[in-house]
């Protein structure tokens, strides 16, 4: 298996051992559309229900490991091949620089 970013980033995960490797982005973007409706207003500010709509360039399970956003990965659970970053490394200033593995949803 072969890891196939999605992202608009490189992305550089730690391993346990300590290793560090860079995952470059692929050029090509996994996108999900989300409709939107107004529900509500709270003191003149609108709160929208949002619905997970269609997944755009996210290709058929094909032996490789897709690496996409949380959000795209939520809106096809069940799929391993759909992964997104997880335990996240971050700086002192808060700033996400990596990730310690993957994870998917599932049922």
């Amino acid at each position: 298996m072969k890891f196939y970013n999605l992202t608009p980033h490189d992305i550089e995960i730690v391993a346990a051992s300590g290793v560090s490797v860079s995952i470059p982005a692929s050029g090509v973007l996994a996108r999900v559309s989300v409709n939107r409706a107004h529900a509500f207003d709270v003191d003149g500010i609108g709160v929208f229900s949002n619905k997970v709509g269609a997944v755009t360039n996210l290709p058929d399970s094909d032996g490789r490991v897709f690496i996409v956003s949380r959000a795209v990965a939520s809106a096809v659970p069940n799929r391993a091949d759909v992964v997104f970053p997880d335990d996240m490394i971050r700086a002192e200033n808060g700033r996400i620089i990596g990730c310690r593995s993957f994870g998917y949803f599932s049922d």
